[in-house]
């Protein structure tokens, strides 16, 4: 009991001390044998949990709970057979416990099968992780709209509802208005997509709507395989003000500039795994002409302040909190030639602004971005770079350093004029009758005077005789 108390307050050590205690006592407990492969897994040691959930089994072979935290220390490991095989025997076991479904779903998707994915990711909403919204409007099922309302609400974290917020047009175009609900920090990037009659913020009082949908279920519903991801790009649009005033305080950096972010905001082994050690991306700025811009927020700040200016990157200072989430981020991406980051939300901006991304991948990625592939069919211009082995980074940024040693050095302008100039109007981007927005604060009132000067910091590089780095 002691154990379960620790490992549900996050001390991990403490529960592991506690239930190997009790073993020693009574080695013939299943139960404690698996809350003993938690703890190990949640304390990043994949082998020993696998080892203790293998014990518990072999006590009691119809241990369902046991058998798919087997199958998720295997998709942890990368052997993504034997994953699919113990979710499909847990499932036999317990058919209403929702992990092993979810894992299923997402290892299909991992996989590319989309079409037995995106169904059993509805189980998300039967975890503990997640609660379905309690709306009395009925679910969409993916029927002509016919002049109704649909509510399409965001879910998850900012880089999901970057991504799927891509199909707010698709369903505008089945003929109905379209109100979307966000995070109250996305209001400001979000009001640029088309397809969008009418923003709301989360936690705002909602228009009347008729129907309504997760942004996470789309896929399902309108019944996206990996032939027709919609991956019309761009989606998102910087603010043609802010590209100016950033273009401006960025005009006297004429190196190649590339915007650099190694760390989400989240913490946990999920998202350690995703993060990058901040020296390895610093290490980019030993090719010469590479500047180093940082597009960091939140967490990964410490890390700049920390290193006391003895890291080779330029820090931005103070951005994304006047105008909202990502939307200075965004103007900055439009002066970049190149941005490249770690899995986060950041690689979800630059994809679906159109510009030019390179993502590097932990070992076992998150399912989106499939398996064996170098890009991807969801960001025509992101370019992704996987880890080999579990944990090597440095293999990850050897290869990224071979490329981008070879990638064009072209003015930004020439590169690609697209990248810097004004909003372009998306009744040619996209073909569609010109829209206008509703926005809860319009973008057209954003000042691109900024508080404050911007001071880019100047370094010092150690010397690059013989092509270091």
């Amino acid at each position: 009991m002691l154990g379960v108390i620790a490992y549900q307050t996050n001390k991990d050590s403490v529960a592991i001390e506690f239930i190997t205690h009790a073993l020693e006592l009574n080695p013939k407990m299943p139960s404690a044998l698996n809350n003993l492969g938690l703890a190990y897994q949640r304390s990043g040691k994949p082998h020993l949990a696998l080892a203790s959930y293998r014990q518990a089994i072999q006590i009691n072979e119809t241990y369902a709970h046991a058998i798919y935290n087997v199958g998720n220390i295997a998709r942890e490991l990368g052997n993504f057979d034997e994953a699919l095989a113990c979710c499909n025997r847990a499932i036999e076991l317990d058919p209403i416990a929702p992990e092993p479904h979810l894992c299923r779903a997402t290892l299909n998707l991992l996989r590319g099968d989309f079409e037995a994915g995106w169904p059993e990711y509805e189980w998300r909403w039967k975890s503990r992780k997640m609660s379905e919204r309690d709306f009395c409007q009925p679910r969409w099922n993916g029927d002509p709209l016919a002049g109704q309302t649909i509510l399409l609400h965001a879910e998850q974290g900012f880089g999901d509802t970057i991504q799927f917020i891509r199909y707010a047009q698709i369903v505008r175009s089945m003929g109905g208005k379209v109100v979307v609900e966000c995070q109250k920090p996305l209001v400001n990037l979000l009001s640029t997509c088309p397809g969008i009659d009418q923003l709301v913020s989360a936690g705002r009082e909602m228009p009347a709507f008729d129907l309504q949908a997760a942004l996470l279920s789309l896929p399902a519903i309108l019944r996206t395989t990996l032939t027709n991801i919609p991956a019309t790009i761009p989606y998102l649009f910087a603010d043609s003000r802010l590209i100016a005033h950033w273009r401006e305080k960025l005009r006297e950096l004429s190196d190649f500039r590339v915007g650099i972010n190694w760390r989400g905001g989240e913490n946990g082994v999920e998202s350690d795994r995703r993060n990058v050690p901040p020296e390895l991306m610093a290490s980019l700025a030993d090719i010469p002409g590479v500047q180093l811009i940082s597009l960091q927020r939140g967490a990964g700040e410490s890390d700049l302040k920390a290193a006391a200016g003895n890291l080779p990157i330029i820090d931005l200072g103070e951005f994304d909190r006047k105008h909202g989430a990502f939307v200075d981020t965004a103007a900055v991406m439009k002066n970049l030639n190149l941005v490249i980051t770690s899995d986060t939300s950041v690689p979800h901006l630059a994809g679906a602004l159109g510009v030019p991304v390179w993502t590097a991948l932990p070992f076992v990625p998150d399912w989106r971005w499939l398996l064996n592939r170098a890009d991807s069919p969801w960001y025509p211009t992101m370019r992704l770079f996987r880890q080999k082995l579990l944990g090597d980074w440095r293999g990850v940024f050897s290869e990224i350093k071979s490329e981008l040693r070879a990638y064009p050095r072209s003015d930004l302008d020439a590169v690609s004029p697209f990248l810097v100039d004004s909003v372009i109007p998306l009744s040619l981007v996209l073909g569609v009758p010109a829209w206008k927005p509703l926005r809860e604060r319009p973008i057209s009132r954003i000042s691109p005077t900024l508080n404050g000067k911007l001071s880019l910091r100047s370094y010092h590089r150690p010397s690059m005789a013989g092509g270091r780095g």
